[in-house]
């Protein structure tokens, strides 16, 4: 907003007289018309293919997550069918880390998979050198960028946190690797009953010595345990609605709908898991409970399934945009939306 110096050295030194004109740009920034999409024949046609036996479409805990977190965004996605642009990664990204990750980890645990109590075999096989070769055999030419490093993380990881963790509460037995699950899940529309097909991969199930099944979801992100109870998983603030927890409670949930045994849900949260003080179990601050297994939520939770789905189905809400900004931050469709821009 200031003359340069040039400027004023013409004004002082040239004896020039000078003109001075002032530009200036009237910036009006209009605001950005909210996006609603309402649901014509065509689009509920489409929901359809979610609750048609005879459709092959599944409804994944992820889409669910999705909806519950920003209906247009779930829309872009599941229904108009919108894919963002590929990007060409120089370096290793999350998404390859993770890959990379799962699959070193089945691999590795494929071993043990039917052994009851397999600590001593985990044991032994941290101490040979069978975790840098699955690691190894996980890997392929496609990635580039800082491959020899990424390789090392993921073999400390698995050395130093995932497996001794395991080895050392090997009070389960691994039943199931990359499994799927599904369960139709009933619900009452303004047409009377149906069910959608919830389906997923869990990442391992576990037979637990009580009796009870264990899934288990790798993830290798910061921590999130905590929960400010089951309720805010679908209406509290942005932060507050978190995708892991409410996906894991979903598995959960078809794992006791369709073998009718409890079930807890275990994140492991691979950067961490070499503090001594790691639990894998849900943190639940509203009711206090730690570890907490799908009984302990099931009338409330499915109550709140029923809620959104009845909202999805539902021909007179339209899809409409969320008020979060951290969910519109990392949303692949915010150039269309424009929420935070």
């Amino acid at each position: 907003g200031e003359p340069s110096r040039y400027i004023y050295q013409l004004g002082y030194e040239s004896g020039f007289p000078l003109r001075r004109i002032e530009v200036g740009v009237d910036v009006n920034l209009a605001e950005t018309a909210p996006i609603e999409v309402r649901k014509d024949e065509g689009i509920m046609q489409r929901l359809g293919r979610f609750t048609d036996p005879e459709s092959k479409a599944t409804l994944s805990p992820t889409a669910f997550f999705r909806y519950v977190a920003c209906p247009l965004r779930f829309y872009f996605h599941s229904v108009a069918r919108l894919q963002a642009d590929d990007e060409i990664a120089e370096e290793v990204d999350a998404p390859m880390f993770g890959t990379i990750l799962h699959a070193a980890v089945q691999k590795l645990y494929a071993r043990v998979v039917g052994e009851a109590h397999p600590g001593e075999t985990l044991r032994a096989m941290i101490r040979t050198g069978g975790i840098a070769a699955a690691v190894e055999a996980a890997t392929t030419d496609d990635y580039t960028g800082n491959l020899l490093l990424v390789k090392d993380i993921v073999t400390r990881y698995l050395r130093g946190g995932v497996m001794p963790y395991d080895a050392a509460h090997d009070a389960f037995t691994v039943t199931g690797l990359e499994q799927e699950v599904a369960y139709a899940f009933p619900f009452r529309t303004q047409g009377g009953e149906t069910a959608v097909k919830f389906a997923g991969i869990a990442d391992r199930i576990d037979a637990l010595d009580d009796g009870t099944l264990r899934v288990v979801d790798y993830k290798t992100g910061a921590p999130h345990l905590e929960f400010a109870g089951v309720e805010s998983l679908f209406r509290g603030e942005g932060k507050q609605r978190l995708s892991n927890i409410l996906q894991t409670l979903l598995y959960a949930m078809m794992l006791y709908r369709t073998r009718g045994v409890d079930a807890e849900p275990a994140l492991y949260y691979v950067r961490a898991m070499n503090r001594p003080d790691y639990l894998p179990t849900l943190d639940d601050r509203e009711t206090g409970v730690r570890g907490g297994r799908y009984t302990l939520y099931a009338e409330r939770f499915e109550e709140l399934v029923r809620e959104t789905l009845a909202e999805l189905y539902d021909p007179a809400v339209p899809f409409r945009q969320c008020e979060d900004a951290d969910t519109c931050k990392f949303c692949d469709f915010n150039i269309i939306c424009k929420r935070n821009s």
